[in-house]
């Protein structure tokens, strides 16, 4: 039968004598057992002190009563005290610590009196015997208690070292050189699992609480390294963003660990810089080293317009909420900087050259105006299989957007991953430069599916048209154009009719341009200017020379990196916050890096 014995002053509460000492300009009452490990010694010298500045027990009384217990120490005690029973073995004395144990809920204390005389100083103290804690924790042991003990100063260490567990909680450095074998805790969460299950075991991994404990940390600590400096490898997802974040916001909002607290707080402001950065208007359709169908089709109901929602009054909430639940309980508030980032105003652009993942894994590119958002990856292992990524996409509302990709089966609601929309059966080169991208595939000949195609739902823009390889859409005061050299045949019928273009064969090119009014004036003038726009292309080499009417002279192939007039886009470089400019629109001459 395990009893908890705790000290009271650093553990529950603060020092006594040091915030009395900061009350009356005393700086030497700042003395305590940390420094003075005679306790006998420590108060004599005190009482003699308080005697020659004419300081009455009343003053330092006064003082109490507007001292709170440190932050977490009621809640720690009442989860502690459901589930075993605890004592306070302190060296305080009762004038001092009741005023305390109500704010506490009255713990049952054990500690030690004062003499006053007639005019309210102190003339000694009184203890209830020798070695006090210690004695406590014998005679305890003695009724049949195992004990577990926690203190922060030399006169705790008599219990904590002859009880079953100990834990030195909060410390002094000198303290923990002197006993570097004893587990030194810092929060109220580690400490009650220490204290609640030090030396049980859990059958399923044969560790006792403490060694679970300090696993737990240590993994945590090791995934924190690599996630800061990488990022998600699979990057911008839709579907597992919210589970990143449940994991995030519920360490934050419950963990007592100042260290793995802020770290969980920078894990949670890197979701919302993602958010923020490659997301239009909160909807975080772009992009993605993992997708599925839902996350896709839905953008009206993803985890991640909620989450944009909370955090900014973007987006919009919705029935999906993994991880809202935690964020919402705790008190994180995303950075505020980061709100210019989610809608990009009339004459503006924001561009964003990032790198994500283990070992590199992707180079992105996003570009973002009032009107719409392109996001890529940049080279991302062309003419490989694929999985569930989304190299291209082109988004313009929750609804009307668009994709390129090369099905990995043909079952339109199959299982595969990836599947007739979510992924690639095999990948293809993908460059971009602000509006416009250059998309090559080259597909093996053994892969089943012998098309790629465009998904595209004519009816979600406010017009569409179609002529010859070119497919055209209007949506607000923004435009898109699709070409592709193999030919373009629509959808008519099915669920896919009237959102699906088919190109044959197994290798093409793809050409994506966006553009608004401040380039184009009307629908009408942007399709003329991109059917007159010179335009060069050599399928067979995957190869073209596309002569933009506003970027200038667009060079690119399977084994030519995209050049605009003439200067090569660098894609990597970077890290997963990426090199962020939003800036007034520029032309590409005035572009410091093409």
């Amino acid at each position: 039968m395990n009893i908890v014995c705790l000290d009271m002053e650093g553990v529950l509460v603060p020092e006594i004598w040091i915030a009395f000492a900061e009350e009356s300009g005393i700086p030497e009452l700042r003395r305590t057992t940390r420094d003075e490990p005679d306790y006998d010694k420590l108060m004599r010298w005190r009482i003699d002190l308080l005697r020659q500045r004419g300081l009455k027990l009343s003053a330092i009384q006064e003082t109490i009563s507007r001292i709170d217990p440190l932050p977490g120490a009621k809640d720690f005690l009442d989860a502690l005290r459901k589930d075993t029973q605890v004592v306070i073995l302190s060296d305080t004395f009762d004038q001092f610590a009741m005023p305390l144990m109500a704010k506490l809920g009255y713990p049952t204390l054990l500690c030690n009196t004062l003499e006053v005389d007639g005019e309210g100083y102190i003339t000694r103290h009184l203890m209830r015997c020798e070695h006090s804690k210690l004695t406590t924790v014998k005679a305890l042991q003695s009724i049949g208690y195992d004990t577990i003990a926690s203190g922060d100063s030399y006169n705790d260490m008599e219990m904590i070292l002859h009880s079953k567990a100990g834990f030195l909680f909060r410390g002094p450095d000198k303290i923990k050189q002197d006993y570097p074998d004893l587990p030194a805790f810092e929060e109220y969460d580690q400490l009650l699992a220490g204290e609640l299950y030090p030396s049980e075991t859990f059958s399923n991994s044969g560790m006792t609480g403490l060694q679970m404990q300090q696993k737990a940390k240590g993994l945590l600590l090791e995934w924190f390294r690599g996630f800061l400096n990488e990022g998600f490898t699979e990057w911008n997802s839709s579907a597992y963003l919210p589970i990143d974040l449940l994991g995030l916001a519920s360490l934050y909002a419950w963990t007592q660990d100042g260290e793995l607290r802020a770290l969980a707080k920078r894990g949670m402001d890197y979701v919302f810089y993602l958010l923020a950065v490659h997301s239009r208007k909160g909807f975080f359709a772009g992009s993605s080293g993992r997708t599925y169908l839902k996350e896709q089709f839905g953008n009206w109901s993803n985890c991640t317009s909620f989450m944009s929602w909370i955090g900014y009054g973007c987006g919009t909430p919705g029935h999906a909420g993994k991880g809202v639940v935690s964020l919402c309980l705790s008190d994180y508030e995303p950075p505020r900087d980061y709100a210019a980032y989610f809608n990009v105003e009339p004459g503006f652009e924001l561009v964003c050259r990032s790198t994500h993942g283990y070992q590199k894994h992707v180079d992105l590119y996003t570009y973002k105006t009032s009107g719409y958002l392109m996001t890529s990856a940049a080279d991302f292992r062309p003419g490989k299989p694929g999985y569930q990524e989304n190299p291209l996409q082109l988004t313009f509302t929750p609804t009307a957007q668009l994709w390129i990709s090369h099905p990995g089966e043909r079952a339109l609601y199959g299982k595969g991953r990836p599947s007739y929309w979510a992924g690639n059966g095999t990948l293809p080169r993908v460059n971009q430069y602000k509006g416009f991208a250059t998309v090559f595939y080259d597909i093996a000949p053994e892969h089943p599916v012998d098309f790629t195609h465009l998904y595209l739902p004519t009816m979600e823009f406010y017009l569409c048209r179609v002529q010859g390889p070119w497919v055209f859409a209007q949506e607000g005061d923004a435009y898109c154009a699709v070409y592709c050299s193999a030919g373009l045949t629509a959808q008519r019928f099915g669920p896919n009719a009237e959102r699906e273009f088919i190109a044959p064969g197994r290798r093409c090119v793809w050409l994506v341009r966006a553009a608004q009014t401040d380039e184009f004036p009307s629908f009408a003038a942007f399709i003329t200017a991109m059917l007159a726009a010179p335009l060069e292309m050599d399928a067979q080499r995957l190869a073209c020379r596309f002569e933009d009417p506003v970027y200038g002279v667009l060079r690119s192939g399977w084994n030519e990196r995209l050049s605009v007039n003439g200067a090569a886009m660098e894609y990597g470089g970077s890290d997963q916050y990426g090199v962020l400019e939003l800036r007034e629109k520029q032309q590409p001459a005035a572009d410091a890096q093409a």
